[in-house]
């Protein structure tokens, strides 16, 4: 469960980090005004791919909600049973 909860800070950190990047190339791009009209097509062909990687990322976040969810349910189980023996 800990390693669960590990991968899930770090995609969302990565999200998080991705997200910032396409703000600051935003800002970048509006303040170039179409004056580096190669280097804005190659930063917004970048940020395109960003923007798929940050889908890719939150893809793998929902698989590892779902893995959580699934641990947690068994934990509970778990726990059920073994109060229900006792009790």
């Amino acid at each position: 469960m800990k390693e669960l909860n590990k991968l899930f800070d770090s995609v969302v950190i990565e999200i998080e980090d991705r997200q910032n990047w396409l703000t600051e190339m935003e800002d970048l791009v509006k303040r170039d005004n179409g004056r580096d009209l190669e280097g804005l097509n190659k930063t917004r062909e970048s940020m395109v791919r960003v923007k798929d990687e940050i889908v890719e990322r939150v893809s793998e976040l929902e698989k590892i909600v779902g893995l959580i969810k699934k641990e947690r349910s068994k934990h509970v189980t778990a726990d059920q049973v073994d109060g229900r023996l006792r009790g």
